[in-house]
C-alpha cells in the first residue's frame, strides 16, 4: 500500500478546501433542502468538480488521491455538518 509523501501537508490542504467549499457552497443552502426534501444533488456536483468524490473514500488500490483514513473521515464530518447547515 503507497502512502503520501507529505500527509500530514497535503491532509491540511484538502481540509481546508473542503472546509471553504463546506461553508461557501453547501452550508448556505441546507435550510432549502430541508423545507423542500429535495437530494442535494449540488453538493454531489460541486464537491465532484473539485476532485473530492474520491477523496472521501480511503483510496488503497486506486492512482488518484489517497488521503488517511482519519483526514478521510474529517472530511466526511466537515461537509456533514455543513449540509445539515452547522
Amino acid at each position: 500500500m503507497e502512502t503520501n509523501a507529505n500527509p500530514a501537508g497535503e491532509s491540511l490542504e484538502i481540509q481546508d478546501l473542503v472546509k471553504q467549499i463546506a461553508k461557501e457552497r453547501i452550508a448556505p443552502h441546507a435550510p432549502d433542502r430541508d423545507i423542500s426534501g429535495e437530494f442535494p444533488w449540488e453538493c454531489i456536483r460541486t464537491l465532484a468538480e473539485a476532485g473530492l468524490m474520491g477523496a472521501i473514500i480511503y483510496q488503497a488500490q486506486r492512482k488518484t488521491l489517497t488521503l488517511h483514513f482519519k483526514t478521510s473521515e474529517l472530511l466526511r464530518q466537515d461537509i456533514a455538518k455543513a449540509a445539515l447547515g452547522l
